[in-house]
């Protein structure tokens, strides 16, 4: 219709192992008595996603998107693990005599996995607002996802147990134009996920739920050049790591605000 739009997709993706898991290159772990080799023979991940999207546009400068998505790998490539072999003692045994009884690990793909999840994305200028105010512009996006497979191993896993996996992310931002002058405020929020799993109960640890604000102004000096400064993490937030649950802190680092400052051009 005029101002609802609803869209639909379907891909069919691909994707290829790192060259550095391909070569059969030898890396030892002698404190964990492992050895990692290549795996030539490794097939590129396949994927097949859906995405639905419907699309409401706002009379007054704006648009509201709604949409779901799911998409659904096969072949997944698996990080290295034990391949059930150990390598054996003597001078021949292919590794000139060294590692005899070390485990023999390799990247696999043997895995399926499945992601879905919804998202939703705000952006409105408001020229409805009388006086300066007309200058504003808000915007926000949040996005929630879910996964499950056995990512290449031998058990079933869920979105809180697989590592680097981040089910909630938000973003927000206000923007001020007022002749040659602009000012922006964003916030920047990803949600708690798992950073290392342990069977062992307590010992998965987490990174803890991490909120940033970034302000930035510009001067537009002439119609093909603009200068800016940026100031990035204003209250100086840093990654919290902790196990199983958030009051048993493991890290806690300082991320410092970095300025940045220069001119765009266009020409």
């Amino acid at each position: 219709t005029e101002y609802l739009k609803l869209r639909g997709g379907w891909a069919n993706t691909y994707g290829r192992p790192l060259l550095a898991q391909m070569i059969p290159g030898v890396t030892a772990n002698d404190a964990a008595q492992t050895v990692t080799i290549g795996n030539p023979s490794l097939r590129p991940q396949l994927g097949e996603g859906y995405d639905l999207k419907l699309d409401y546009y706002i009379k007054s400068n704006g648009k509201l998107t709604a949409g779901v998505f799911k998409k659904t790998i096969t072949d997944y490539l698996g990080s290295a693990r034990s391949v059930g072999l150990t390598v054996p003692s003597g001078p021949d045994n292919g590794f000139d005599g060294l590692y005899g009884g070390y485990l023999i690990s390799q990247s696999v793909t043997l895995g399926t996995a499945k992601v879905e999840g919804i998202e939703f994305d705000y952006s409105q200028r408001l020229s409805m607002l009388p006086g300066l105010l007309k200058g504003l512009t808000v915007s926000g996006n949040y996005t929630y996802q879910r996964t499950e497979g056995d990512f290449g191993g031998t058990s079933s896993l869920r979105t809180d147990q697989v590592a680097g996996f981040v089910p909630r992310l938000f973003n927000a931002r206000v923007i001020f134009n007022y002749k040659k002058f602009g000012a922006s405020f964003d916030a920047n929020f990803k949600g708690a996920y798992l950073v290392a799993f342990s069977s062992i109960a307590g010992f998965s640890r987490y990174q803890a739920d991490l909120l940033r604000y970034i302000v930035g102004f510009t001067w537009r000096h002439r119609p093909e050049a603009t200068f800016f400064l940026n100031f990035d993490n204003v209250t100086e937030e840093g990654p919290e790591q902790y196990f199983h649950i958030p009051s048993r802190v493991s890290q806690r680092l300082m991320a410092p605000t970095s300025i940045k400052f220069g001119v765009t051009g266009s020409f």
